[in-house]
């Protein structure tokens, strides 16, 4: 049985997803074998994590939050809440490519092949409760988006990973979206029935945003 407090440090890492009890106990006895500096550096990290890092009021992304010599977002400039591509005038408006997280947006950046803006829904269609309540928010904000877009020179791009909860959330979103008149596109068939996105090589990436249908 571990001290409580390594104990309680266990918890606290069972709640990111995909960490299971021994992982935990894996991280927490690493961070006791650290040396002070260094675990002092990662608690600072840590603890100024939510004051660093904002979501773009656009299309969700996180980002670096500007200093302002404070905390408090106030009379920061309303660009400066913007992500580092929604702020690039190079970038092309009319093509904005839907994802369900970060790690996603990023994996189809990392390509190089794609020159468009993003938008995070964050996450999929929940099968079993039948709701999709959590993606309305950034939903209504990609629809307030689309509004105000050329509509006939805007594409929409679905880009999702082809499992299960990823090809229900592009039939959920197709029919949400369908209404605004604005051309839809879905991936190709280069990823292969159950990958994820984040996970894809980029020459597959690159191939299914390519040959979108």
């Amino acid at each position: 049985m571990f001290p409580p407090h390594i104990q309680k440090l266990i918890a606290h890492f069972q709640k990111l997803p995909g960490i299971g009890p021994r992982q935990a106990a894996k991280f927490a006895v690493r961070l006791v074998k650290m040396q002070p500096a260094e675990l002092k550096s990662m608690a600072e990290d840590v603890a100024t994590l939510k004051d660093s890092i904002g979501e773009c009021r656009e299309c969700f992304l996180l980002f670096d939050r500007p200093k302002n010599g404070g905390d408090s977002m106030v009379g920061v400039d309303a660009k400066n809440l913007l992500c580092q591509f929604c702020r690039d005038p190079k970038r092309d408006r009319h093509k904005i490519s839907v994802v369900a997280s970060d790690h996603d947006a990023l994996a189809i950046e990392k390509t190089k092949s794609f020159a468009g803006v993003y938008h995070v829904l964050g996450g999929y269609v929940d099968l079993l409760k039948k709701k999709e309540d959590r993606l309305k928010p950034s939903l209504d904000i990609l629809k307030s988006r689309l509004e105000r877009s050329e509509k006939d020179k805007t594409e929409v791009i679905l880009a999702f990973s082809s499992t299960t909860e990823g090809q229900a959330t592009v039939l959920y979103l197709e029919k949400e979206l369908n209404a605004l008149g604005i051309k839809i596109s879905r991936l190709a068939q280069g990823l292969s029935t159950g990958s994820e996105i984040e996970y894809a090589d980029d020459e597959t990436l690159i191939n299914a945003l390519k040959h979108r249908r």
